[in-house]
């Protein structure tokens, strides 16, 4: 199927366009992550930043 055809489709069936919808759907399990830690999300980043040192 050449990739316009299903570009095109996909939207039809989901309302969204591929990339988009892989997008929303990392957000969205990244939202579901960050509900279900026990740990802060800036104690993260803290960490984060001492590794880019």
């Amino acid at each position: 199927m050449p990739v316009d055809t299903f570009a095109r489709r996909f939207k039809a069936q989901t309302g969204m366009a591929p990339y988009a919808y892989v997008i929303d759907r990392r957000v969205r399990r990244a939202q579901s992550l960050l509900r279900g830690s026990a740990l802060p999300m800036l104690a993260g980043m803290a960490a984060a930043q001492r590794l880019a040192l």
